[in-house]
């Protein structure tokens, strides 16, 4: 949805216990997901719209969830406060002169996720 590489997406997997999860004071008893992305800040209310209403369609059609079970969150982040792969990341639509200037063994590694 980005136009990123794929090796900029990664996904980290928490499960709540339950009765560890409350709403307006009240343990939530039904079955809830929440998507927590970072985002390198720069896009388009556009592209971000269409990235959270896509993950929330994926999340719908791969469980029994409706999507008032789903919730998807996007946070801004500055690039130059970020290190990924050891290197502070680059802006938005600045990712090709970033790789050009990755050591190779990383360039291969990133290559193998990204195909």
């Amino acid at each position: 949805a980005t136009g990123a590489n794929k090796y900029f997406a990664q996904v980290i997997f928490n499960n709540t216990k339950k009765g560890n999860h409350f709403m307006g004071g009240k343990i939530v008893t039904k079955s809830e997901i929440f998507i927590y992305g970072h985002i390198r800040s720069g896009r388009t209310s556009k592209i971000k719209n269409k990235l959270i209403k896509g993950l929330r369609e994926i999340i719908e059609k791969n469980t029994k969830l409706g999507k008032d079970n789903i919730w998807v969150y996007l946070l801004d982040l500055k690039p130059n406060q970020m290190i990924e792969y050891g290197e502070i990341l680059p802006k938005s639509g600045g990712e090709k002169k970033w790789f050009k200037n990755l050591p190779t063994k990383l360039k291969i590694r990133l290559n193998k996720i990204d195909n």
